[in-house]
């Protein structure tokens, strides 16, 4: 029974390594290194600075630093081109923006 044992604990390993040396696929076309390094566009005017974020030309985040108040985001989550905004019901023109509350 112990030799069973010893045979079968010897053998499942090698079947796993069998299986990691397998020859992969090829590997699907990378886009450019320059097409993925975040363009950032910056908006100054009296009462904020604004940053655009991009990749491959395509905004997925503005940051909003006004000059009195706390930075804020608004942010492309699920990559439809809408950045997501929130609005209350006591006034619908406003949107909620989302705020930074822990960085680590």
């Amino acid at each position: 029974m112990r030799l069973l044992w010893l045979v079968m604990m010897m053998i499942f390993p090698l079947l796993g390594a069998a299986e990691e040396t397998a020859d992969p696929s090829a590997p699907p076309e990378q886009a450019a290194e320059e097409d993925l390094v975040p363009q950032v566009t910056i908006i100054q005017n009296d009462h904020e600075v604004i940053k655009e974020h991009r990749v491959s030309g395509k905004l997925y985040m503005i940051e909003i630093n006004p000059k009195k108040g706390r930075t804020y985001y608004l942010v492309d989550t699920d990559g439809d081109g809408n950045l997501e905004t929130r609005y209350n019901d006591l006034a619908p023109g406003i949107a909620i923006p989302g705020w930074v509350l822990k960085r680590w």
